[in-house]
């Protein structure tokens, strides 16, 4: 196990390098002037030359990339060009209200899309069914940023009892929340349903009920227990999106989060913002797909047996083996 969470960790290397080059290639051909930008449009051509002399701007696009590689190696990402301060000071700053934001929307996709999927399955062609698929594609059909502006046009500017924006308390995260949570819960609840179908008619399950355990037992610790695999990875994938997608969201509603930073900085051509904040985000991606492998080898036995550490057997001496 050790073994294979190295090899995944150094696969992330190239990862992280294709990402760097194709975002620094995007930002490099995009057609505006980060000093222009920095010194607004009244500002005279020689200071602009001059801070683009300063900034490295004139160099060939080889040479500034192989320039911010050099200095993010050692720990360098260069600093904001709006505030002029590192650029992870910033990001560790706003990624706090990301991960609490995504944390909260997973835990509302994991509840209620696994307790869908599960009534749905064991509703199969009744009329709750109907009512679950139908819901579940409506909420994959809705588009989030229209979700929230009805929620703020409902909750926040009819009835008043909801903020419209900012982090003011609890209250603040319930409509991005249930705007990021929707076409989550849509996904793990086709995939619950279509995982726990193909359990519920495997033989250990009608053992279980053939033993007279009750069938809320049968149903989640035979039956979803052993359709977990196709569901951690939506879990995953969707907890991922989550962090890195919720930028729409947080704009919508003006979070100060990660999202939200990485678009101001986009608007203003601060390339060091962008680059250690997508380089950020794409590493915290990594780092849960290669959770959701490892949960996969805690959850089924026979995926650990491949990472156990095998002993070579000890062969028997030359006279015993003659016998």
């Amino acid at each position: 196990m050790v073994k294979y969470i190295v090899k995944r960790i150094l696969v992330l290397i190239p990862i992280l390098l294709a990402v760097s080059f194709v975002v620094f290639a995007i930002l490099s051909f995009i057609p505006s002037d980060a000093a222009r930008i920095m010194l607004g449009a009244n500002a005279p051509q020689e200071a602009v030359d001059a801070l683009r002399e300063s900034l490295g701007l004139n160099d060939p696009f080889l040479v500034r990339y192989g320039n911010y590689m050099l200095n993010a190696f050692q720990g360098d990402f260069g600093n904001s060009y709006r505030s002029g301060q590192p650029v992870f000071d910033e990001i560790l700053v706003r990624f706090p209200v990301t991960l609490k934001l995504a944390v909260f929307s997973i835990l509302t996709v994991t509840i209620v899309g696994i307790l869908l999927g599960v009534i749905s399955a064991v509703k199969q062609r009744t009329v709750i069914d109907a009512i679950v698929t139908v819901l579940s594609m409506l909420a994959a059909a809705v588009p989030g940023f229209w979700l929230a502006l009805m929620m703020m046009l409902l909750f926040a500017s009819y009835m008043g009892f909801l903020p419209t924006y900012g982090i003011e308390s609890w209250k603040s995260y319930i409509m991005p929340v249930i705007a990021l949570s929707m076409p989550g819960i849509a996904e793990l609840t086709r995939m619950t349903r279509s995982a726990m179908l193909e359990t519920i008619g495997q033989d250990y399950v009608r053992t279980a009920r053939s033993k007279g355990l009750r069938e809320g037992l049968v149903m989640f610790r035979h039956a979803l227990k052993n359709a977990l695999m196709p569901i951690i990875t939506v879990i995953g994938s969707n907890f991922g999106s989550l962090l890195g997608g919720s930028v729409v969201i947080e704009t919508v509603f003006s979070l100060p989060g990660l999202g939200n930073l990485i678009v101001t900085s986009i608007r203003s051509k601060d390339d060091p913002m962008v680059m250690a904040g997508t380089l950020f985000v794409a590493l915290i991606f990594c780092l849960i797909l290669l959770a959701v492998d490892v949960a996969y080898a805690l959850i089924d036995p026979r995926l650990r047996t491949r990472y156990v550490h095998q002993r070579k057997p000890r062969w028997r001496s030359k006279e015993v083996a003659a016998r």
